[in-house]
């Protein structure tokens, strides 16, 4: 959600191509749906970890498998933590980059997060 900020957090249009090109290469994901059902993203994800202590990423029912997170990845950790480490270079509570691809027909409805899996850092 950082790129979507104007003037809040630059990131190089080469970057955002060569990312806009991995999501179009990704599978839409399969989830559990409400009722139980089953179906898929209405959009692609990939979750990255750059240290490798997290291994995935629950939410819509299933796991969402990690992938080592690159230099683009780290630099949206990098900035969340700076944002939080109150002069504390060792305080590092994010780890992780839940990335989404949406295309012109996906779409992401009104929703809250269940955050119950979620640990604080």
């Amino acid at each position: 959600w950082f790129i979507q900020f104007k003037n809040f957090f630059a990131v190089a249009p080469k970057a955002c191509l060569e990312q806009w090109a991995v999501g179009r290469s990704l599978t839409p994901t399969p989830v559990v749906l409400k009722g139980g059902k089953t179906g898929f993203e209405n959009r692609k994800s990939q979750v990255y970890c750059a240290d490798g202590a997290v291994h995935g990423f629950y939410y819509s029912g299933r796991m969402h498998h990690a992938l080592r997170s690159s230099q683009f990845h780290d630099q949206f950790v990098d900035f969340a933590n700076n944002l939080v480490r109150e002069g504390d270079s060792s305080k590092r509570p994010y780890a992780v980059v839940l990335q989404n691809w949406y295309e012109p027909q996906h779409s992401i409805g009104l929703h809250a997060d269940d955050e119950t899996a979620h640990v604080k850092g």
